[in-house]
């Protein structure tokens, strides 16, 4: 994710500096984006300042000890399951915002929650301004945010995996690989474009689909019967459940 949002920032033109405890990764990723690479994870910054720390949950202790001496500036957290109130008890002289991307941010389509925070209203307009080229940005409230990693962090994994469900039908149906891939795509594709472009709602487009008697709704009545609608609410309660998890373990 951290590279992620490095990548999509410096294409936007920002000025950014990167670090990584694996040097050759820093190496690699620096001289692709064009961007300096630091020796250590306070280098160059100064006063004002901001830091994305971009760890999993596990190592944060760990960087918590790497950048404890920086003071005075501005600490963009995306580690899942860190809460405003832990980052305060280890940095109390920063201003603070929890941030929840989704890997989408990459292509400047993703979905970035900043958590609302009357401390953070100075400065708004610049995070705003700073991190607009990763998609669409939400303010809202923390204790939203770990439902809103499981739906909107997780659900791609989640839509790629019924993408691969229907190339592998494709191939049922007797098409190759590759074209059954390229079908797929351009249907889903489609089927977004309809989505973004008609005021209708999802189930109205879903019924100008469906003839009455017709292929379509015999098999909507197959995937019903197999209880996908179920499986898919469940897929994200347990992505919750988990990511409520991990936050109780730091």
């Amino acid at each position: 994710m951290g590279s992620a949002i490095a990548q999509a920032l410096a294409e936007a033109g920002k000025n950014i500096s990167l670090y990584d405890r694996v040097e050759e990764r820093a190496d690699s990723l620096s001289r692709a984006i064009g961007v300096p690479r630091a020796s250590t994870p306070l280098e160059e910054l100064l006063y004002g300042d901001a830091l994305l720390p971009a760890v999993k949950p596990q190592d944060f202790e760990t960087l918590t000890q790497e950048i404890k001496d920086f003071e005075g500036g501005l600490i963009v957290s995306i580690v899942t399951g860190v809460s405003t109130e832990q980052l305060k008890k280890v940095f109390p002289q920063c201003t603070l915002l929890r941030m929840a991307p989704n890997l989408a941010v990459r292509y400047g389509d993703g979905i970035v929650a900043l958590a609302e925070d009357p401390q953070l209203l100075p400065y708004k307009a610049r995070l705003e301004e700073l991190f607009s080229p990763l998609g669409m940005l939400r303010w809202l409230p923390e204790k939203g945010f770990n439902a809103l990693t499981a739906l909107t962090g997780s659900g791609p994994a989640v839509v790629f995996t019924l993408i691969e469900s229907m190339v592998d039908a494709a191939i049922a149906l007797g098409f190759s690989s590759d074209l059954g891939y390229d079908l797929v795509k351009q249907m889903v594709g489609g089927a977004m474009t309809m989505l973004y472009e008609s005021p209708e709602h999802p189930c109205e487009l879903r019924w100008k689909v469906c003839s009455p008697g017709g292929i379509t709704i015999a098999g909507l009545r197959a995937l019903e019967k197999s209880g996908v609608r179920s499986a898919l609410i469940e897929t994200f309660i347990a992505a919750y459940n988990r990511a409520n998890e991990l936050g109780d373990q730091l």
